[in-house]
């Protein structure tokens, strides 16, 4: 039979990680179409019903081969 002294301590450990555990979902951004459209107000190409701008797929193609620190090194150049 386990002592009391060491019950007390375990329950109350279990109830800090109940208490603080995180969310395990990643965050979901939903944008109405119009504040895709504000976003991107410089897009003069055709756009999905969403409002997204529809990129040419050799773009997409292309994008995918750029690292993130190429990708900052244009924005900050911006």
């Amino acid at each position: 039979m386990m002592k009391r002294y060491l019950i007390l301590p375990s329950i109350f450990i279990f109830v800090l990680l109940l208490i603080f555990q995180a969310p395990a979902e990643a965050q979901q951004a939903q944008f109405t179409r119009q504040e895709v459209i504000a976003l991107t107000p410089e897009w003069e190409g055709e756009r999905y019903p969403d409002g997204r701008p529809k990129v040419p797929e050799g773009i997409l193609q292309r994008m995918k081969k750029v690292t993130i620190e190429e990708a900052w090194a244009v924005l900050r150049g911006e």
